[in-house]
């Protein structure tokens, strides 16, 4: 099982701390991805993080922010337990799906 952690939406203000164009909050979006022996399962964690202050030492600017900075901020901010909980979650969710203790299908969806 590959967990995959996406970045959904940032959010910035135009000044804080006399540095310009700062990120401040990160949606993100954490989920297996499936080969297609399991096209049913859809499991996944949605959260939004405030990020810390910037230290102008180590700033950069929101047109330069990679996913992989941005997540690295995330997971470090949220901590290692969360980011294990958060992944747990997903597997437990794979896992009820496959031995059918919880249903996703839409009922209408027949």
């Amino acid at each position: 099982m590959t967990i995959i952690w996406k970045v959904v939406k940032l959010e910035s203000v135009p000044s804080e701390n006399n540095l310009s164009d700062v990120c401040k909050k990160v949606s993100w979006v954490a989920s297996e991805e499936y080969s297609d022996s399991f096209p049913d399962y859809n499991a996944f964690v949605l959260g939004e993080t405030i990020l810390n202050s910037p230290d102008s030492n180590s700033f950069t600017t929101f047109n330069d922010i990679t996913e992989d900075q941005t997540m690295e901020w995330v997971k470090t901010k949220i901590g290692s337990s969360e980011v294990t909980n958060v992944e747990n979650n997903i597997t437990t969710q794979v896992n009820q799906m496959k031995n059918g203790s919880i249903k996703t299908n839409l009922p209408w969806n027949k």
